[in-house]
């Protein structure tokens, strides 16, 4: 069925072609046929002669021949599918008369899609590194996809993947608590969504959470043996650690006043910050919601 999906599409293309030269047909016939091999060899031969190299036609069919071989290799370092969107480019910018676009269209969505996929994977990873490289992998995926939408709005599907690369820091931070850096990772990642959207509920109240956290992190070191004068500093560290937490948690209960986890959140910053007047409002509040629901 596979075969013969691809053979209609060809057929199709090369219907469509007036003045298409040998090779490129060529290629696309051994393309319809699985035979990937003959198709290349074609294919070097039309990109060295002068009128095929300047069809439309051929970077196309270049294209869905290194889409192909893309598919082939899927793992490990694959340079086929960058080559498979600059010759992409190379078609649309010759189509003039836009014979070719839709489907040359269609390669580009697939392999922005395949980016994307990889971003998500990667931002779920445990290897800090992996982590790391999600947000390369997704820049591809929108550079790619630009070149079909370029008036499409992508910040949501970029939040998701960064929203995915801060959780896997915060369980890396609460699987080691010696490893403050991977927490801090996690809220500048959260910080870096809310520059672009402030009423991020999800950001918002994670990274309030983050804080709130680690100041009963800190307070968790004090025991019997704590000296005065380290007592004091891990007091003050953590209130200024509740402090940072409070506007976010804020925030996010002024977006979403009817979640309860934000209103517990507040309930419980307040009463780590003495504030007894506010800490029993939302104590009341948390209460009537947890009643109603």
């Amino acid at each position: 069925m596979k075969k013969q999906l691809i053979f209609s599409l060809i057929i199709v293309l090369t219907s469509l072609i007036t003045h298409a030269q040998e090779h490129a047909i060529n290629a696309a016939n051994f393309i319809a046929e699985r035979d990937i091999e003959a198709a290349e060899t074609e294919m070097k031969i039309a990109l060295q002669d002068e009128k095929e190299k300047n069809n439309p036609y051929t970077w196309h069919v270049y294209a869905f021949l290194l889409k192909e071989q893309f598919k082939q290799n899927i793992s490990g370092k694959n340079e086929y599918r960058s080559l498979a969107i600059l010759a992409a480019k190379k078609s649309l910018k010759l189509d003039k008369e836009n014979t070719f676009q839709q489907k040359t269209n269609k390669i580009l969505n697939y392999l922005a899609a395949t980016y994307l996929k990889e971003a998500f994977l990667l931002s779920k990873s445990n290897d800090t590194t992996q982590i790391k490289t999600a947000i390369g992998f997704y820049n591809e995926y929108e550079f790619t996809k630009k070149i079909t939408t370029p008036d499409e709005d992508f910040m949501k599907t970029k939040h998701e993947v960064l929203i995915h690369m801060a959780n896997q820091y915060e369980k890396l931070y609460y699987k080691n608590k010696s490893e403050k850096k991977y927490v801090l990772k996690a809220i500048k990642t959260y910080e870096n969504i809310l520059q672009k959207d402030s009423l991020n509920y999800q950001s918002n109240y994670n990274v309030a959470v983050d804080y709130y956290n680690l100041a009963v992190d800190e307070i968790s070191k004090i025991d019997a043996n704590t000296p005065f004068w380290e007592l004091i500093l891990i007091q003050e560290q953590s209130i200024e650690l509740f402090k940072k937490s409070l506007p976010y948690m804020t925030r996010a209960h002024q977006q979403n006043s009817d979640r309860i986890h934000s209103l517990k959140g507040l309930m419980q910053i307040y009463r780590a910050l003495g504030d007894e007047e506010k800490y029993l409002s939302f104590k009341q509040k948390t209460k009537d919601k947890i009643r109603n629901q």
